[in-house]
């Protein structure tokens, strides 16, 4: 073995020794690694054929880093492989390359080794456009790839296959399957920033002798290494590669640590993921089964979901799953199920998708009623059922709607927390300006960045900028009823179940908003601190609430489980829940509507205990009809949590 591969070895050791302690003996897996580079060594020193497929002299840098839980248990690491690479140089005319690709296409088939594909349409008809955070900057690099060729837009995910199958010049009387996997080749080939171009990655030796075999000019083996997944959870949030670099999720977010061979360990708590996933998973399967609520039909449709965990002091987030998810261990050879499938599960719902929060929301417009002296503390308003102030607008409260006539009485702020009263919101929504309920969401964290280092959709707060920017002509007018229908949380209202992990911190640390961060440190090879552990915690606004406020919406949150008409009283020891729960829970529910059909949307939030809150969940599921029936998602991960 030479020098060069001596050092690559001994970084191997050392990465993978730092997930299992520096003082570890070294595994007999790493120890197979070590040893298929110095077989790869001495493979290169043999003579080959003049048509035989050679192995690449040059050594790969430092392999990536790995990703780590809070605890250092090991997330992700690398492994040695090796990749098929082709010079299309090598091959002569077109016509020429469109074949021999031809021929590796059939036999890659055969041997049932994925090609990779960098088109952002799916590879099987009817093709259509991928829809994913990585799928986004394909689409990017295509259209700037387009614009070079001069080849002008396309209608269609079709029209552009038909556009690139004349393109590349490929014979008419070849299949469509033929042509896709033919037109992906030559894409990657002329959109590669070098003649060398990864076709296959991991091959192994059985697949290589046949590949081989074919004898295809300009097709060398070159040692790489690959992902190798310790968990099959948090797919979304430690995302993919694009090559070397990261494309999305940690994998992006810390691509210039892992590339230099550096461990990133996160705020990731590796067990309470586990909980949060399988809680999620099996709440919406729930759900989804008729016999759950076999007097209700609602919430059979439910679709995806998401959950949030975090610390309330810090903003560390220590779980976050979005449902369905994916094994990233497998994520390669089911890439096209996973990016044609209509429930998008290559979607991070945390950080990527926004919804109306519904009722969540009534917190914030009390606080802004109460600190804009429009609501004084103990205030009682007579509730009606439907709020019929302004003609042709007749906003009803849900209780109404499902008893005839049916009120909740005269009621105060905390009264109207524990039932979720819509109609006493929609009158403090008639003493309030929107400017009033605007700042006071982006002061709790509402349609602004969290700070993760995640990518992450803002959404949006409803205001008439919102409103103007969504709609045109008269739509786009700012109406009265716009505003009473913002502060029960709906309009123009867009959250990211993260922002709403946020939203609860904020409430539970009396409007102190901490930064949301997946990040506790990084640690170069030989475990050295390069980037210490994170300060607790980073202040992004302090929103003044006053004890009297503060008081209301904690002791209404508080009983919207632990009273007795709570719309969660069922759970976490609740009015209405015979079994204990260890600490007191904090809680707001609730079912938004969306423009879509079927059920309504649903979406819970949580903090405990109330006396010092340590820990928010946010849970919000798509379709799921009511707020509560996600309780038992937070009520597993709290009582794992608290369980210490």
């Amino acid at each position: 073995m030479n020098k060069k591969g001596i050092c690559l070895c001994i970084g191997i050791l050392m990465v993978l020794q730092l997930g299992a302690g520096c003082a570890a003996p070294v595994p007999s897996e790493i120890q197979e690694t070590i040893e298929s580079y110095a077989a790869s060594e001495t493979r290169q020193t043999e003579a080959a054929g003049p048509e035989s497929t050679e192995t690449s002299p040059a050594v790969p840098q430092a392999l990536r880093g790995s990703i780590l839980d809070r605890n250092g248990e090991i997330l992700v690491s690398s492994r040695a492989c090796r990749d098929l690479v082709l010079d299309s140089l090598q091959i002569g005319t077109a016509e020429e390359l469109n074949e021999q690709l031809l021929r590796l296409y059939h036999e890659c088939t055969e041997l049932g080794l994925p090609l990779r594909d960098r088109l952002p349409i799916s590879v099987t008809e009817p093709y259509t456009y991928l829809e994913s955070a990585e799928a986004g900057s394909r689409q990017q690099a295509f259209d700037a790839y387009r614009k070079v060729q001069e080849l002008p837009p396309q209608p269609t995910a079709q029209a552009v296959v038909d556009q690139l199958r004349a393109h590349y010049w490929l014979p008419e009387d070849w299949s469509s399957e033929e042509a896709r996997a033919v037109i992906g080749m030559r894409y990657l080939l002329d959109s590669s920033d070098s003649a060398d171009c990864i076709i296959v990655q991991d091959i192994s030796d059985d697949a290589l002798s046949a590949i081989e075999a074919l004898n295809i000019p300009g097709l060398t083996v070159a040692d790489s290494a690959v992902r190798q997944y310790h968990t099959q959870y948090a797919a979304q949030m430690l995302g993919r590669l694009d090559g070397n670099t990261g494309a999305s999720g940690m994998e992006a977010a810390f691509d210039d640590y892992l590339r230099a061979g550096d461990s990133v360990e996160t705020t990731l708590d590796l067990g309470l993921q586990q909980i949060a996933e399988n809680a999620l998973a099996k709440r919406m399967q729930e759900l989804q089964n008729p016999a759950t609520y076999p007097e209700n039909t609602d919430g059979e449709d439910a679709e995806g979901a998401a959950v949030v965990v975090m610390e309330v002091k810090t903003g560390k987030v220590l779980a976050c799953a979005s449902y369905p998810s994916f094994d990233p261990a497998t994520a390669d050879q089911e890439m096209e199920a996973l990016q044609t499938d209509s429930r998008n599960p290559l979607c991070n719902r945390a950080l990527e998708a926004c919804y109306a929060p519904g009722t969540l929301y009534l917190p914030c417009t009390l606080i802004a009623a109460m600190e804009n002296n429009l609501l004084a503390y103990q205030e009682t308003i007579e509730t009606k059922g439907v709020f019929d102030k302004y003609t042709g607008f007749n906003p009803a409260c849900p209780l109404a709607i499902s008893v005839h006539g049916a009120t909740h009485g005269t009621i105060d702020g905390s009264k109207a927390l524990e039932v979720a009263c819509n109609y006493f919101f929609y009158e403090l929504g008639d003493r309030l300006t929107i400017d009033n309920i605007d700042d006071t969401a982006k002061a709790l964290g509402l349609g602004v960045h969290t700070g993760i280092q995640l990518t992450e959709e803002i959404g949006t707060r409803a205001n008439p900028d919102t409103k103007a920017q969504n709609y045109v002509g008269l739509n786009a007018n700012w109406f009265v009823g716009d505003r009473i229908l913002a502060v029960i949380g709906q309009s123009e209202n867009r959250f990211t179940p993260l922002q709403l992990a946020v939203y609860g911190s904020t409430l539970a640390n009396k409007g102190t908003r901490c930064q949301a961060t997946v990040l506790n440190r990084v640690l170069s090879p030989d475990g050295q601190e390069l980037l210490p552990e994170q300060p607790p915690k980073t202040i992004r606004s302090k929103l003044e609430i006053s004890q009297e406020t503060y008081e209301t919406y904690m002791t209404g949150m508080k009983n919207a489980v632990h009273g007795p008409d709570g719309t969660a009283r069922n759970y976490f020891g609740g009015a209405d829940d015979p079994n204990p729960f260890p600490v007191t829970v904090c809680a707001a529910t609730g079912s938004p509507q969306h423009a879509g059909s079927g059920s309504d949307n649903g979406a819970f939030l949580c903090f405990a205990p109330m006396e010092d809150p340590q820990i928010t969940v946010a849970v919000y599921g798509e379709k799921a009809a009511q707020g509560s029936w996600l309780a038992p998602v937070a009520q597993e991960i709290l009582a794992a949590y608290f369980e210490d």
